[in-house]
């Protein structure tokens, strides 16, 4: 799958391969070297580097039209494919540590790689391993196990929450509940069909959950505003897994970049923006907006989706 993708822009590219022996099928691939690692790396980097907590809205917007480049390829091939020219290919299991990283012209603006194509299928792929969602569950989308390529949409969303609030828009506190059940479960038993059978009910589990998307402009103090002070309390003096989605930091990014998550994280795929949309709606906004931020402007959206200087 990564032969036929490796033509497209901001996939990582494969340089060979080598037969492992004696294993039928085993084999070395030879990628490209991304010598920031991957986006979780780079992510620690650039706080440490810039002596910040919060990523810049700028790197964000970096990332986020790099993977709808990417993206676009991927479901629907190169520019002026016909319809019906090109098979989808469904990533499945898009998160940042299958995005590498590479130099670019700053730190704000390093080249993204998309990777590891092992999950990867076509829209109606069915997974060799028989479970029947694949992927990282807290980036899988609602309408799991019946995932299309705009599962992949929801995962890129999923990258920008994360980067911007430092977790994935999922209920970490009720799958932690769920994950110690079942490793306890597991633990107590040497029946191979046993943890097979503990583990897909885990994984049905982990479909139930709750997505908890939060919006990312808005600060740590407007957060707890819209609070009442009950809760207010109960988020102060919660476990960290229940924080997980509380901004950090007295820093809020804009409402445009805010908007144009959301759209990749609408919970009914009908409502979700495509990889085509993200390219024709979103990139030219985000080009505009990193022009802004690049020039010191302040920056909002009008009711059209346009750019406007404060």
């Amino acid at each position: 799958m990564l032969r036929k993708a490796r033509a497209g822009p901001n996939i990582v590219q494969i340089l060979g391969h080598k037969q492992n022996y004696p294993e039928y099928g085993d084999q070395t691939l030879f990628l490209e070297y991304c010598s920031h690692g991957d986006l979780v790396d780079y992510k620690s980097y650039v706080h440490r580097r810039n002596a910040i907590v919060y990523v810049p809205e700028e790197l964000i917007w970096h990332v986020y039209i790099q993977l709808s480049e990417a993206l676009d390829f991927l479901h629907y091939g190169p520019p002026n494919t016909e319809r019906g020219d090109w098979r989808p290919i469904v990533h499945f299991d898009i998160k940042g540590s299958n995005i590498l990283v590479a130099p670019g012209p700053t730190d704000m603006t390093p080249q993204i790689k998309l990777a590891d194509f092992s999950r990867s299928g076509t829209p109606d792929h069915t997974h060799p391993s028989g479970m029947t969602i694949v992927g990282t569950e807290d980036y899988l989308p609602p309408e799991q196990p019946h995932i299309n390529h705009k599962g992949d949409v929801w995962a890129v969303g999923c990258v920008i929450h994360w980067l911007a609030l430092n977790a994935p828009p999922y209920n970490h506190r009720e799958h932690q509940i769920i994950f110690q059940r079942y490793r306890k479960a597991s633990s107590e038993t040497q029946n191979a069909e046993m943890k097979l059978k503990l583990r897909e009910d885990y994984r049905r589990e982990c479909e139930g959950i709750p997505r908890v998307m939060h919006p990312i402009d808005l600060s740590i103090e407007e957060w707890l505003a819209t609070k009442s002070k009950d809760q207010e309390q109960r988020v102060r003096w919660h476990s960290d897994s229940a924080k997980k989605h509380i901004p950090r930091w007295s820093y809020a990014y804009s409402s445009v970049l805010n908007a144009w998550m959301m759209k990749a994280l609408q919970t009914l795929p009908q409502d979700r923006a495509t990889a085509r949309r993200l390219v024709s709606g979103m990139i030219p906004v985000g080009k505009r907006a990193i022009e802004a931020i690049q020039k010191g402007s302040v920056f909002d959206v009008d009711g059209d989706g346009d750019i406007i200087m404060g």
